[in-house]
């Protein structure tokens, strides 16, 4: 569990205008943010103790809602496993436009038994953009994936690095989602 936590920190204490590495030494924003979520955890694991097993990313959903509700900044959304989750519901079965959109996004990848943060961004618009394509091609898969491809290939250029980063997971997601439902992939 604690790989998994401190790929959340890093998400949630990584920012766009930050220029050093990740540090994790008492007292850093990425620590304190670390030792929080442990609590987080701790606290969640004892009281559902001998109820019921929790899996990760139902402890993950849990975190990031407490987190949105307790402390002061933005409203952080997750994404794991290429599965848009935001403040504890999956977004996509959700009418458009009936939420705030997160001032944050945290994506997750489980590779194995280890956890590992993928990107990180900050502008709503993007998160918009995932959101808006996810919907429009999860469920049905009417168009493929090199198609989309073409359409994210139109936006504006340059277009900033936390955009492409976000396209580049999006493709990814997509790709696994034509896989599972046996369809061609041609991107």
């Amino acid at each position: 569990m604690e790989d998994v936590l401190y790929a959340v920190a890093a998400g949630l204490a990584s920012r766009a205008d930050m220029k050093r590495p990740l540090d994790w030494s008492e007292g850093t924003p990425e620590r304190k943010t670390f030792d929080c979520l442990r609590r987080l955890a701790t606290a969640l694991g004892n009281r559902l103790a001998g109820v019921l097993e929790l899996s990760t990313i139902c402890v993950l959903d849990s975190m990031i809602r407490i987190w949105n509700d307790s402390y002061q900044g933005g409203q952080y959304g997750l994404i794991v496993n290429d599965e848009l989750l935001i403040g504890g519901r999956n977004y996509l079965h959700m009418l458009a436009g009936s939420t705030k959109l997160p001032d944050c996004t945290v994506v997750l990848r489980q590779v194995g038994r280890r956890w590992e943060v993928l990107a990180h961004f900050t502008d709503p618009r993007t998160t918009k953009i995932i959101i808006d394509e996810l919907q429009k091609h999860s469920s049905t898969m009417l168009r493929t994936v090199e198609k989309l491809k073409e359409d994210l290939e139109k936006l504006p250029s340059p277009a900033p690095a936390s955009l492409t980063a976000t396209m580049e997971v999006l493709l990814a997601a997509l790709k696994l989602a034509a896989v599972a439902e046996d369809k061609k992939t041609t991107a």
